[in-house]
């Protein structure tokens, strides 16, 4: 038989659990977990957002589907909640997809600032804040992002993980305060939080990207008057000259001369390096570097500076010139430029004229005018313009090793500012007797008369300029009328710019005191153009009048023509012209 079934005894009730079950969900939809964000759940909420996280550092693509999705909003709203594992894996999630140009446009529309400078306070796990300060960086490359964080003082959270034994941290910060301080305003605000202080120990960081970004952000603070008294103020200065000695730094030696260079513009800073012994120190790195670019803006940087006059009797002091001369035997053609234009900057002192020529700097400039690189040759003839200028010993040097061959060829350079500065060093040149007789027969004469003919009024003003300077020499004035000068410089009379009409005239008054030349300038139709401006009010009508002077003593056929009579000097010599008279009316 069977047993009877057993009988629940009356007092015996069921046990009903009135708990939901545990639900084991696995799905690769996104969609179903983006919607899991919004579970009150942490553990849930944390799952799916590293759920997410490693979905969006797959590619862009996810990340897009994921903004598509609603998953932006969803993530701004956990960054801000009070628990910490939310916010931290919120905070991951959202260093993955800001990835994505597309994401940062939406994140511009939501409150997300706030939160993620939250992230950054120094409590927080080193993951978090390596997170949170790379998404900061991510969004400052957007205009109007670092507009706003500037507004919300995103600086302040920044300088303070310079400190974080983190370099992950130091980097992304690092980065994010670099780009903030592209912006004019925020600098002073860097400054007055005690940025300076904060960067200047980094320049000795192990890690060469750190040191790099740290360069950065000094570059862009120097351009700031109140972050550079900060940073002579800290010391700075002798740390990054210091800096630039060391060998080992030599890949990141050219942008620490950018930032030295913004400093020297001071002449508090000057007098600060020069007193410390670090400009001396300065200089010899300069001379001893085997890296181009720093030798390069070291010189251009100093030249920069030397444009002060305070900070060129400094410089002088410290007899840069020297430096200067040294780096135009480089085999660089970006050194030598900048050397030669730090010899140009140093030369408008009359004591660096002197030292120029005392170092032989005259003889390492000529020497370079004959460069295959138009920019040397321009960068060249560019200083010698000023290291002559006023100076007869450097211009009587100049002439000494082979300098006027060099200038007259350089009167047929491609290059017209080569041509312009040829034609202003012989102008120097011409003021002394011995020199016009020089230049007269290294073919100066024939160059300028070519430099009429070239189109660029720059070069024709100069080269007319020159040549009335030379005129005041008889043989001067035959080589330029047997030359053909004179039928180039009626044609600048016509030229619509005034300067090159101007020197045009100029010249015409000097030469045209050669008879061979007036008569030809008659023919030529010169009369009647200077007569029109004769009457111009400046300079040009005070040439055009000394220029109808000289074409009427040269020439008694023109004279008469226009006073109508020859004065008791005027003499002819075998009947020059003969004047017939007005024709009589006979009458029949």
């Amino acid at each position: 038989k069977k047993m009877p079934p057993k009988k629940k005894k009356e007092s015996e009730k069921p046990v009903i659990d009135e708990k939901f079950s545990q639900v084991d969900i696995s799905t690769s939809d996104p969609r179903t977990v983006v919607l899991l964000l919004d579970s009150p759940e942490l553990s849930i909420t944390c799952k799916a957002c590293e759920a997410l996280r490693k979905h969006a550092e797959k590619s862009e693509q996810n990340c897009n589907e994921l903004k598509e999705l609603g998953a932006i909003p969803r993530l701004v709203r956990l960054l801000a909640s009070p628990d910490q594992p939310a916010r931290a894996y919120a905070v991951l999630c959202m260093g993955a997809m800001v990835e994505a140009t597309s994401v940062r446009r939406v994140l511009l529309k939501t409150a997300c600032i706030p939160p993620l400078l939250e992230a950054l306070k120094p409590e927080e796990e080193l993951v978090t804040l390596e997170r949170a300060s790379y998404t900061i960086a991510k969004l400052a490359e957007e205009y109007s992002f670092k507009i706003e964080l500037q507004k919300q003082s995103a600086h302040k959270p920044l300088l303070q993980l310079l400190q974080s034994p983190d370099p992950d941290v130091q980097r992304n910060s690092l980065k994010a305060l670099g780009l903030l301080l592209e912006h004019y305003q925020c600098r002073p605000e860097v400054k007055e939080a005690g940025g300076i202080p904060a960067l200047v120990p980094l320049l000795v960081s192990e890690y060469p990207l750190i040191q790099e970004l740290t360069l950065k952000s000094l570059c862009s603070c120097m351009h700031d008057a109140s972050c550079r008294s900060a940073f002579r103020e800290c010391d700075g200065l002798t740390q990054l000259v210091a800096f630039i000695g060391k060998k080992e730094y030599s890949s990141l030696h050219t942008q620490a001369v950018q930032a030295l260079a913004l400093c020297l513009e001071d002449t508090a800073n000057m007098a600060a390096i020069q007193s410390s012994g670090c400009l001396k120190q300065l200089l010899i790195h300069v001379a001893e570097s085997t890296v181009p670019d720093m030798k390069r803006n070291a010189a251009l940087a100093l030249a920069k500076a030397a444009s002060n006059v305070v900070n060129q009797k400094l410089l002088h002091e410290q007899e840069v010139e020297k430096t200067f001369i040294q780096l135009l035997s480089s085999e660089d053609d970006g050194v030598c430029m900048a050397g030669a234009e730090g010899v140009g900057a140093m030369a408008t002192l009359s004591s660096g004229k002197q030292a120029i020529g005392q170092e032989g700097g005259l003889e390492a400039l000529v020497t370079l005018l004959g460069k295959e690189n138009g920019g040397v040759r321009a960068a060249v003839i560019q200083a010698l313009v000023e290291v002559i200028n006023e100076s007869p010993a450097n211009t009587k040097q100049l002439s000494e090793c082979a300098g006027v061959e060099a200038l007259v060829n350089l009167l047929s350079d491609s290059e017209a500012t080569c041509r312009v500065c040829a034609a202003r060093c012989i102008a120097t040149m011409a003021t002394d007797d011995a020199l016009r007789a020089s230049l007269a027969g290294a073919g100066a004469v024939g160059a300028l008369v070519q430099c009429l003919s070239f189109q660029d009024s720059a070069v024709q003003t100069e080269a007319a300029q020159t040549i009335a300077l030379l005129a005041c020499d008889a043989a001067v004035r035959d080589q330029f009328a047997s030359g053909g000068g004179v039928v180039a410089l009626i044609k600048l009379l016509k030229c619509s710019h005034d300067s090159v009409r101007r020197s045009a005239m100029w010249a015409l008054s000097e030469c045209a005191r050669s008879k061979e030349a007036a008569e030809e300038a008659c023919k030529l139709g010169a009369l009647g153009i200077v007569q029109g401006l004769s009457s111009a009010q400046g300079k040009l009508g005070g040439f055009a009048r000394a220029a109808l002077t000289s074409l009427v003593d040269s020439s008694y056929a023109a004279k008469y023509w226009i006073t109508g009579k020859l004065s008791q000097t005027d003499i002819l010599y075998e009947c020059e012209f003969f004047d017939a008279g007005l024709v009589r009316n006979l009458k029949k």
